[in-house]
């Protein structure tokens, strides 16, 4: 019940997501790497739905998944960049941050295979 909510902050479908939650799912859902569903909308470069569930529904952007890694990173693992540097430029997010293995986002984009971000970065 929980990965359908998950898949549509994923996939940056706030109408879904919204029926989602009204009709029970829980909103605190994580995927087995401690995603959230705000998590999973940066990593997927969901900027819209980002926004709408910091704003709408509560979540924070202190949030991280199982390895420390915060919205920022992910984003840059994931290699992108343009919700990286709207995380950055919009919410705060430190571009000094790191995850609980001491990697940056230059180092978490390298970890994904991710070259273009890296240089970006």
């Amino acid at each position: 019940m929980s990965n359908e909510l998950l898949n549509a902050a994923s996939r940056g479908n706030i109408p879904d997501f919204d029926r989602l939650v009204k009709k029970g799912h829980n909103i605190n859902a994580v995927h087995n790497n401690g995603l959230n569903a705000a998590l999973s909308a940066a990593w997927n470069g969901q900027k819209k739905m980002y926004d709408h569930l910091i704003s709408k529904h509560g979540f924070t952007k202190d949030a991280v998944d199982n390895d420390g890694k915060n919205a920022a990173l992910c984003a840059a693992r994931n290699g992108q960049k343009e919700m990286y540097d709207y995380l950055i430029s919009q919410h705060g997010f430190s571009k000094e941050a790191v995850d609980n293995n001491g990697a940056n986002a230059a180092l978490c984009a390298a970890a994904g295979g991710e070259k273009e971000m890296y240089d970006h970065l």
